[in-house]
């Protein structure tokens, strides 16, 4: 019987072992999947100090030299960091923003609450960026639903939990899902191991975004015109809209004061306690260690110009304001002069052939313009009739359609204003 007792823990522990190695190996894939997807180079190895030795430790050093193996073409710093260490540095001031982190954690609740704080501090106000949750087997799913849904209250929604049978042999992992209500979920291991950090924020269904929009122009206010309804605009104010439109949220301002306008403290107190998400930008040059990125934030003013209005040529623009009915008037008016005049003068000198270039008359030509022209010298009375004729013709080309002219701009006005990204490929390429 102790035989049998002593083999059957010998599989155990063979079988634990496996497990184990596999678990490793499924983490480094999930690393090297994350860090191509979401560009990653950084990653923060999160762990209790008391494990530096023993089977723990060598699980690190092989989840590390697998990284490595993995990620030779593209590498990546893999940084194991004590939390117990007192010193707290801002990974900011350290790495990029665009890192992961992978935190060991245990059944202990109060030992991962102190864990998870020493992280969020570390990670100041980047709580978004990739988080891995390693657990044991023994813990259940009632302790991974909490440790997730602190994470969640703290603006880490790009969290997974990971268990080694978990991941060996259901190939699954636990993760939250935010809306349409929160909730953990267990998901299947994608192909590839991709897209385990899905977009939480890609459906909404509907959820109110709390926002402060009173006070704050041209930031965000709120324009009523004369015939329409109320909307945000500015230029925070109609991001959001367009935020809210491509996510299926609504928009709600449970703040707006008629136009007060709240000091940095108000504002502070307000995005803390969470009775608002956002609202005016958020000087980056305070500290404030317990707002994250979720809240607007600005640095400095900048006014990126781009052009995008094309002068339209002149000759365009001349042709655009010259009225069709004038000018075919006029061609008209000297075809026919012409021709009465040629008619005339074939009829008094006795010449029956008519040639084409008795019908290219300069002169009339000038004389419609409203300039000086020549006659014959022998002029009958049709031919002074026709001279008046051309005479208050010119006058009407010379004076009122010059002054019609003259009353538009010296400088051709724009083209129609770019207002997609296909507009102005199509105006300037």
């Amino acid at each position: 019987m102790q035989f049998l007792q002593n083999i059957t823990v010998l599989l155990n522990l063979i079988e634990l072992a496996t497990v184990k190695q596999q678990f490793v190996e499924i983490i480094s894939n999930i690393c090297e999947a994350t860090t191509n997807e979401q560009q990653i180079y950084t990653i923060i190895y999160f762990s209790d100090g008391n494990v530096a030795n023993g089977a723990a430790r060598r699980e690190q050093l092989d989840l590390f030299e697998l990284i490595h193996q993995r990620k030779k073409r593209n590498p990546v710093a893999v940084m194991n960091i004590d939390s117990n260490n007192t010193h707290i540095q801002q990974y900011a001031l350290q790495f990029n923003r665009n890192l992961l982190s992978i935190v060991e954690l245990s059944e202990d609740t109060n030992q991962n609450e102190q864990i998870l704080d020493k992280l969020w501090q570390r990670l100041h106000r980047n709580m978004q960026s990739a988080l891995i949750l390693l657990f044991d087997d023994t813990a259940n799913g009632t302790h991974v639903s909490r440790v997730l849904s602190n994470c969640v209250g703290k603006h880490a929604i790009n969290v997974v939990a990971l268990q080694p049978k978990l991941a060996v042999t259901d190939r699954s992992y636990w993760t939250v899902q935010l809306f349409s209500q929160q909730q953990t979920i267990r998901r299947i291991f994608s192909p590839h191991y991709h897209n385990i950090f899905r977009d939480q924020l890609e459906n909404m269904h509907g959820y109110p975004l709390r926002i402060v929009d009173s006070g704050w122009y041209p930031q965000i206010y709120n324009f009523t015109p004369k015939h329409g309804p109320t909307t945000l605009s500015g230029y925070l104010g109609r991001a959001l809209t367009e935020y809210a439109h491509r996510r299926n949220a609504t928009i709600t301002s449970p703040f707006s004061r008629n136009g007060k306008i709240y000091f940095l403290k108000e504002l502070g107190e307000i995005l803390l306690n969470n009775s608002a998400v956002t609202g005016p930008l958020w000087p980056l040059h305070v500290l404030e260690d317990r707002l994250s990125f979720s809240n607007s934030l600005h640095m400095f003013n900048m006014c990126l110009m781009i052009p995008l209005e094309k002068p339209i040529s002149k000759n365009i623009f001349y042709y655009n304001i010259f009225h069709k009915t004038p000018v075919i008037l006029f061609f008209i008016s000297q075809l026919l002069i012409t021709y009465i005049l040629t008619l005339l003068s074939r009829w008094r000198d006795r010449q029956r052939s008519l040639r084409f270039t008795d019908f290219c008359n300069i002169s009339l030509l000038e004389g419609l313009l409203g300039m000086p022209f020549w006659t014959t010298q022998r002029s009958t009375f049709i031919h002074k009739l026709i001279y008046i004729i051309i005479w208050f013709r010119a006058l009407n080309i010379g004076v009122a359609y010059n002054a019609y002219l003259q009353s538009f701009n010296c400088n051709a006005p724009i083209e129609p204003l770019s207002k997609t990204i296909d507009d102005v490929i199509k105006a300037w390429y």
